[in-house]
């Protein structure tokens, strides 16, 4: 799959192996049991440099963590092209990723992400300082849904009461980049970062971007997402189907500064989905392995999706993949930008999402 015509000289001595790896040559004693529904074991790493390296040891129930393994392989690939690009190679797209190394089928290793916080756990304390209501339980008892209201969404009166509340997110940038310059630097990361996600996840179809599935890089501003169980448009299937293809709520919208959504936001948006388009070929081939290799959750019982099975259709899902990245339903690749965006943070779609999604926030 070449990327380019340029003539390389191939050295027949290359080894594709690194010289002198770093090793790990213990484990640190004290380890943390994690609060999540599966109790994640969280333990450090002494290596052969004497550096210590933090990851967790999760296990996957349900699902199988090489599915998240190679979505990982696939966002470095996908950042590989938009660093060759001649449109995007000097706009310094160094997106930060994480390692995610499978043990067996349902464990898996994954690198900490230091120095970083969820969205909700950036919002929650700000909203409690204004003495904002965002709690969930607290929301749903001053406005119960009706009899045969549903339960799994904000119910119409207290939609309207959460849509009230004002963005904060900008306020924690001013407060947590203290002069203009880091300021500066850290919303525009968080607008590239952002960019490259929605982006990205419209492309492989990524849902379930819930306020504890994205992370804030507290020292450089960029977005990094976790959790790519809910790929290949599987957010669909849910029990309360996802409708918006990627989360840009008032919060996330706020983070953007002045011109918002219709700023660099648009603009980088627009030149990632043009750099996708023009090497379809290679990412359609990076995702092969998807198909060569199926996982053992394919077509199995899942208690995630409406119908308790999710059907992973290769052929489908990969003509879908191709026609999102030649953006084939829209007249251009502006428009159909311009439209994910519009769909993005309407509220009148995100009302009708998950209600532990927090469109609200």
């Amino acid at each position: 799959m070449p990327l380019s015509n340029d003539n390389k000289t191939i050295n027949l001595d290359y080894s594709p192996f690194v010289s002198n790896p770093l090793q790990i040559i213990g484990v640190e004693k004290n380890f943390t049991v994690l609060s999540s529904k599966e109790k994640p074991l969280k333990i450090t790493f002494r290596c052969s440099d004497n550096s210590l390296r933090v990851f967790l040891i999760k296990r996957e129930p349900k699902g199988d963590v090489r599915k998240e393994s190679r979505t990982m392989d696939f966002i470095n690939f996908a950042l590989f092209l938009l660093q060759s690009a001649s449109s995007t190679s000097k706009r310094n797209f160094n997106i930060d990723t994480y390692s995610i190394i499978p043990l067996t089928s349902r464990y898996s290793l994954i690198e900490w992400c230091e120095n970083t916080a969820t969205i909700r756990s950036i919002l929650d304390p700000i909203y409690s300082e204004k003495k904002i209501m965002i709690n969930l339980r607290q929301i749903l008892q001053k406005y119960p849904p009706d009899n045969n209201g549903r339960c799994d969404i904000f119910p119409p009166q207290a939609w309207n009461f959460v849509s009230k509340h004002p963005p904060v997110l900008d306020e924690y940038f001013f407060k947590q980049f203290k002069n203009v310059d880091g300021w500066y630097q850290a919303q525009l990361n968080y607008t590239k970062s952002l960019a490259f996600w929605s982006a990205l996840g419209y492309i492989i179809g990524l849902g379930d971007r819930h306020a504890d599935n994205i992370l804030l890089n507290l020292e450089n501003g960029q977005l990094i997402c976790i959790d790519f169980d809910c790929i290949f448009q599987k957010g669909k299937d849910l029990a309360v189907p996802e409708i918006v293809e990627f989360r840009l709520t008032k919060n996330i919208e706020s983070g953007l500064g002045t011109f918002k959504c219709w700023g660099l936001f648009r603009f980088y948006f627009g030149m990632i989905a043009k750099v996708f388009k023009k090497h379809i070929e290679e990412i359609l081939g990076t995702l092969d392995s998807f198909i060569s290799d199926p996982l053992i959750e394919y077509n199995t019982p899942d208690s995630k999706t409406q119908k308790g099975i999710w059907k992973f259709n290769p052929e489908q899902v990969f003509r879908t993949i191709k026609d999102r990245m030649e953006f084939s339903k829209y007249p251009s690749v502006e428009n159909g930008v311009d439209f994910l965006i519009e769909n993005s943070k309407d509220p009148e779609c995100l009302k009708e999402m998950f209600i532990g999604w927090c469109p609200h926030l």
